[in-house]
């Protein structure tokens, strides 16, 4: 239970607690993970008075701050909120619905100062069919089933793939030309414990690659990469990968990146709301 950290818990205990949750509330949570402790300073708060916690990120001129924890979250996050916000511009992630509406309340009223979106999506992989059945899932059957019967393989990543699929990432880039590709070769060369990495091999050959970072019952969908020939290896990789997560009880799966490519393929899963607000800096006056 998330109470019983403000009672049995230290500081560091609580520090560890909400760093392995801090993903559940991020935008593009990979590129954080790869750099947020090279590039950002982390910042705690704890108040076991009024069971209360909170985690930010300062990153540039910018905050981020984490969903609230405890019954006087909501209030502590509000206080750094307007505080932080006199020097930088903040980000707010994950707040629930109850607290979403109250953030509403009390800052929506600065107008075109603050923005808030209330799309995110996720979707639950307990729900993916493995069989692909009916209809709506037919274009996606049809390529999931003649991968495998050109003989496409898929498999767990090894450390000693990586020249083979750094050969394969750069065909893609020459292909695709992405502009958000920094972190692609840290997951594959430094590939941490939360990772499940699977390759695609055609004749003894790496031909694609895929990627999702997990903590809990949580996972990011970091990327799917393959060669120039070899495109069909893609939707494979992407099913094996969802039938890995359901195996592995994952209940949350934030799509990243190709938010909205794959929620086409996989209509059928179940979206959750995530909500977020934004404020640029000094729009908070003293007097309010």
């Amino acid at each position: 239970m998330v109470e019983k950290i403000f009672h049995e818990c230290n500081e560091n205990d609580f520090r560890d607690f909400i760093k392995s949750r801090i993903l559940y509330h991020m935008q593009h949570p990979t590129y954080l993970y790869y750099n947020v402790e090279k590039e950002a300073k982390l910042h705690h708060y704890l108040d076991k008075k009024r069971e209360g916690a909170l985690l930010w990120a300062e990153i540039g001129n910018a905050v981020r701050i984490q969903r609230p924890y405890g019954l006087g979250g909501f209030e502590i996050l509000c206080e750094k909120f307007e505080e932080l916000n006199k020097k930088y511009g903040v980000l707010v992630c994950g707040l629930s619905e109850e607290d979403k509406n109250k953030f509403l309340e009390r800052y929506g009223k600065y107008g075109a100062g603050f923005q808030y979106v209330d799309e995110v999506l996720f979707s639950n992989p307990e729900e993916f069919d493995e069989k692909l059945s009916g209809s709506a899932m037919k274009h996606l059957r049809w390529g999931v089933n003649n991968a495998k019967r050109e003989g496409i393989e898929i498999s767990n990543y090894k450390s000693e793939d990586f020249s083979e699929c750094k050969e394969v990432y750069h065909e893609w880039v020459r292909r695709i030309k992405p502009t958000w590709t920094e972190y692609i070769l840290d997951i594959l060369s430094h590939p941490s414990e939360e990772s499940i990495i699977l390759k695609a091999t055609f004749n003894g050959r790496i031909i694609g690659v895929t990627s999702c970072m997990t903590l809990g019952d949580y996972a990011y969908f970091d990327f799917t990469i393959t060669r120039d020939e070899h495109g069909r290896a893609c939707e494979l990789l992407d099913y094996q990968m969802l039938c890995k997560l359901k195996e592995m009880g994952i209940k949350r799966l934030d799509w990243g990146l190709e938010d909205v490519e794959y929620k086409q393929k996989y209509q059928k899963l179940k979206g959750i709301k995530v909500h977020t607000g934004w404020m640029r800096m000094g729009l908070i006056k003293e007097d309010r």
